[in-house]
């Protein structure tokens, strides 16, 4: 008898359901139209995992550059850190940013050593930036009486007219011919010191005495009390007539002389630039760090096989990328946040 078209075709279907299936086995099937939507939901789901972390590290580079002005607690306590050279991670808490200091971090994944190695590398960071703050303050200092000093030479030389407040003063006591002396006031800012007035406490009792007389001197010669007799009195002489400052000082041996507002004469031996301390290291990290800190960047310290390395809160080191315990976790709080959106 001749088997059916229909009756066949329904034998193989049954062969094919039957094969390789253990009892009470069951295989869901996807038709092409399914696998598609889920292959598309998973890749929007790490697409948002990425914008996510993306965006935290666009804001805190924003906030670096002063683009952004942080609103959020995470944004303001990150833009401190960041400010300060403070080492802090970024993680995720309850679908939103976390930052915690990485001196109070339970650093996990790392063992006992490395914990206390890390804690003693991060407290030994505000010495370097101590180191660093130091040096920018004394050559901000330096450059201060620098430029003081030129712009004195400009107005006296080049017919530059004063801008400052102590630019006008100091116009006004040298064509005046009183002795004044540039300097910078406890703020830090150039200021001009009248030394007609100045009562020399910064100098030893006897220097003191021989600065007061000579200053007395001067005011009486400029009275026309007395009479000019040591060549220091006749150069003061010839810079009033000619309109240029000077100050009276005493020299290596004690002896009274006359000196111009000149960078070397104003800039102390501890702001010289050859005096100026460079910012010593003594490993890659330190520099690393010291690198971070100059530019405002956040940063962390971790370990790469034995050796400390400095690593930024970029995208790659936020997401967790580079560390799958972090970067389960982080995903973990991102997905109750985002099936919640959804």
């Amino acid at each position: 008898m001749a088997v059916s078209s229909t009756y066949r075709y329904s034998g193989v279907l049954s062969f094919f359901n039957t094969v390789y299936k253990k009892p009470g086995q069951f295989s869901p099937t996807l038709d092409a139209a399914q696998q598609i939507k889920s292959t598309l939901d998973a890749a929007k789901v790490q697409q948002s995992y990425q914008q996510y972390y993306a965006g935290i590290a666009n804001q805190l580079e924003g906030i670096r550059q002063g683009a952004v002005k942080p609103k959020e607690d995470w944004e303001l306590t990150a833009g401190y850190f960041q400010s300060q050279g403070t080492p802090f991670r970024v993680t995720v808490e309850n679908g939103k940013p976390k930052i915690t200091e990485q001196i109070n971090d339970t650093m996990d994944g790392r063992s006992v050593v490395q914990k206390r190695q890390l804690t003693k590398a991060i407290e030994s960071l505000d010495g370097l930036f101590q180191q660093y703050d130091d040096q920018q303050t004394k050559y901000s200092l330096n450059y201060k009486l620098a430029e003081a000093s030129d712009r004195l030479n400009q107005m006296q030389n080049f017919y530059s007219p004063p801008s400052a407040n102590w630019e006008f003063e100091a116009r006004r006591l040298y064509k005046a011919g009183t002795p004044m002396q540039i300097a910078l006031d406890a703020k830090g800012n150039v200021t001009v010191i009248d030394q007609t007035k100045d009562l020399f406490t910064d100098r030893s009792v006897v220097d003191r005495k021989k600065l007061q007389q000579a200053v007395s001197d001067w005011k009486q010669i400029q009275a026309g009390t007395k009479t000019a007799t040591e060549l220091w009195q006749y150069e003061a002489l010839g810079n009033k007539s000619e309109g240029s400052d000077f100050y009276i000082d005493l020299n290596e041996t004690g002896k009274v002389v006359l000196k111009n507002n000149t960078y070397k004469n104003i800039v102390p031996e501890f702001l010289q630039v050859e005096n100026i301390e460079e910012v010593k290291t003594t490993a890659k990290w330190q520099k690393d760090a010291l690198e971070a800190y100059k530019n405002g960047k956040g940063f962390y310290l971790d370990f790469l096989g034995s050796n400390i390395v400095v690593k930024e809160n970029n995208y790659i080191n936020i997401s967790g990328l580079t560390d799958p315990a972090r970067f389960r976790n982080n995903n973990a709080q991102l997905s109750g946040l985002l099936n919640l959106l959804s």
